[in-house]
């Protein structure tokens, strides 16, 4: 693609240089794309993240993101954060799997990740790919969403609700499982992985209709609302 001119200096996310933002997106027409989408993330509450295809190195953190996480722009912007910010638990496979996904349209999953002070807590994650005028990869975007309600605040600060509580709660679930078919269970279990409803239906050589079928009976056997909090509590219970 060919340069058009400099980058405008104004059109750069705060604490990334001139030089390395350029190297990063390539032309100025990028630039100019890139810009015009991240303005109005400032006003979203979600946690925004864009990176480039190849390095995942940070292009851009919106004002929700650095709350959540606790790192500055400075620290972020033009390095790979994964290690940092995802649980060690986090397979490389998972990693890549989201990744190539994305590219092929969306991913979403609920991962546990962890503040700049090691507290972890658990979003729900939406990644996706994006693409420039020419429809050439841009970059990856994702959306995290903090989704533990032991979390107090906007920094994955854990609220200590005791463990007594926390014992009833679980027992409260584990009844509500005994209600589950075996083949709802595997289905269940594999939800709480991350996976799918393609992936599931590809793992159980079933259809994918089948599992969505299962999915809506356990939705109204433990009384949850949609699949996200189906996929959450399969998460915590599989864990």
């Amino acid at each position: 693609m060919k340069e058009l001119s400099r980058p405008n200096r104004n059109d750069i996310p705060v604490g990334l240089s001139v030089g390395l933002f350029r190297n990063m997106l390539n032309s100025q027409r990028r630039v100019e794309c890139f810009s015009q989408m991240v303005k109005p993330l400032e006003l979203v509450g979600e946690a925004v993240s864009f990176a480039d295809v190849e390095d995942n190195r940070y292009l851009y953190v919106n004002t929700a993101w650095v709350k959540l996480y606790g790192y500055s722009t400075k620290q972020v912007l033009g390095k790979n954060m994964g290690r940092f910010i995802n649980s060690p638990d986090i397979s490389k496979g998972i990693l890549r799997t989201i990744k190539i996904q994305a590219l092929k349209g969306c991913w979403e999953g609920i991962l546990v990740n962890q503040n700049t002070k090691g507290q972890k807590f658990t979003v729900n994650l939406r990644a996706a790919g994006l693409t420039d005028s020419d429809n050439n990869p841009l970059g990856l975007m994702r959306v995290a969403t903090v989704i533990d309600d032991e979390v107090a605040d906007g920094r994955g600060v854990y609220r200590n609700g005791g463990k007594t509580q926390r014992k009833s709660n679980a027992q409260a679930v584990s009844k509500k499982l005994e209600q589950l078919t075996p083949r709802e269970m595997e289905v269940f279990a594999l939800f709480g992985q991350g996976l799918n409803a393609r992936q599931v239906a590809g793992k159980l050589g079933i259809s994918i209709y089948t599992v969505q079928t299962h999915r809506n009976h356990m939705r109204k056997k433990l009384d949850v609302g949609n699949s996200t909090e189906l996929n959450f509590m399969a998460f915590k219970s599989m864990g």
